[in-house]
């Protein structure tokens, strides 16, 4: 019960940090953005913003700019493309990192939920007097054994080159080995 409790707080709390972690994302992506295009400057003596090379190119066609101006905006657009890490991208890259953690976290919980589960069904079925057919791949229960030897094998099993698997290892199979039983 207090475990459960436990794991529901680890998610929720997880969920408000990927949920802050984005919100910070996302203002500082904002922010990047003023920045570099304060830095590069692609605004053209009439005040006019360019941010593609095809409005620099039609603006230089109608004679709206000159070519000094053109090179200067060119040139602005280039540095938006080579410019150097601000520390905005600092920022965002570590929020990203961050998130990957918390991900990875979450995910070896759903594997260690998995894998008690899986042991609490084997557990179940040597109670009943029965043994268990397992996933070659995860352990999961694919089936049981009884007394007499007889094979029951559940509807989501199928047959791989590695033995009796579960559909969801077998989705995930690099091999082409996919028969059904």
């Amino acid at each position: 019960m207090f475990k459960e409790n436990g794991m529901r707080e680890k998610e929720m709390a997880q969920k408000k940090f990927i949920a802050l972690m984005e919100k910070t994302i996302q203002a500082t992506e904002i922010a990047r953005d003023r920045k570099v295009i304060k830095a590069m400057n692609a605004v053209d003596s009439n005040g006019n913003v360019y941010t593609t090379e095809a409005e620099i190119m039609d603006a230089y066609g109608y004679e709206m700019i000159t070519d000094a101006e053109r090179h200067q905006l060119l040139e602005a657009l280039e540095y938006r493309e080579n410019r150097p890490h601000i520390m905005e991208d600092y920022l965002i890259s570590l929020c990203r990192r961050a998130m990957r953690l918390v991900y990875d976290d979450s995910c070896a919980d759903v594997k260690k939920r998995k894998a008690r589960e899986n042991r609490n069904a084997v557990a179940e079925i040597k109670r009943n007097g029965r043994a268990a057919l397992t996933c070659s791949c995860c352990e999961a229960v694919v089936g049981e054994v009884d007394k007499d030897g007889r094979k029951y094998e559940y509807p989501e099993c199928t047959e791989c080159s590695r033995g009796r698997v579960c559909e969801d290892c077998l989705r995930n199979c690099r091999n082409q080995c996919k028969e059904r039983i």
